[in-house]
């Protein structure tokens, strides 16, 4: 279980010890990224940010991880010309309890909720020091009242950093499918003794049914 969803992995690998090598870096690489993003976790990294009273420009040591997907979510949301946007977590908060309590919320808690939605935060590096022993130091400020939910982006941004890490770290591998949730990413063969496509089930959206049959399955190249 991940980030509150499913999770299943491949390796495709000559012997036992490549597989169990890249099996083991891919679950160091997503125990780190939960520890980063998960809400579900109230001591990871962005809850403990979330819990913290708002102070309007005030500078947040983060590291350089945090960075990226902080870094990351403000280039989708500038794209999306802010349609994603991964400081809602109060609106989201806010829809929750009053889908639980049976109503909408008033117009005014609402348009409180997304006052941050362009785009609420942003990232500050500072560079310190002379080449080469120059020293980059990170930070996020945040620029309106808010907390930060990774739903829209986390499992893929989870997948494809654990993805590339073990290839980088595992060049032994053949291939390799990773799924959290539903949320998929596959490289390399899907056999060692055939040139075999991997193929992924596509959810038929009539059958909501966890154990429905497939509307189809695709064949990735």
């Amino acid at each position: 279980n991940i980030l509150g969803t499913s999770f299943e992995f491949t390796v495709v690998a000559e012997d036992e010890q490549t597989a169990a090598a890249a099996e083991a870096r891919v679950l160091q690489e997503i125990a780190e990224g939960e520890k980063l993003m998960s809400t579900y976790d109230p001591q990871s990294v962005i809850s403990l940010i979330n819990a913290r009273p708002f102070v309007s420009g005030q500078r947040i040591p983060i590291s350089k991880s945090l960075s990226l997907l902080l870094r990351e979510c403000l280039y989708i949301s500038a794209k999306s010309d802010f349609a994603f946007n991964a400081y809602l977590g109060e609106a989201i908060d806010l829809w929750d309890h009053s889908e639980k309590q049976g109503k909408s919320p008033s117009s005014d808690l609402a348009a409180q909720a997304v006052s941050a939605v362009r785009p609420g935060f942003k990232v500050v590096i500072v560079k310190q020091g002379k080449k080469p022993n120059i020293v980059r130091k990170m930070y996020l400020v945040r620029l309106a009242p808010g907390k930060f939910q990774f739903d829209g982006i986390g499992k893929g941004y989870l997948i494809d950093n654990a993805v590339r890490e073990v290839v980088k770290d595992v060049p032994e591998i053949r291939g390799l499918r990773l799924n959290i949730g539903g949320e998929i990413s596959v490289w390399g063969a899907s056999s060692l003794t055939s040139k075999r496509p991997w193929k992924i089930a596509i959810a038929d959206p009539s059958r909501p049914e966890d154990n429905a049959p497939p509307l189809t399955r695709l064949a990735l190249r």
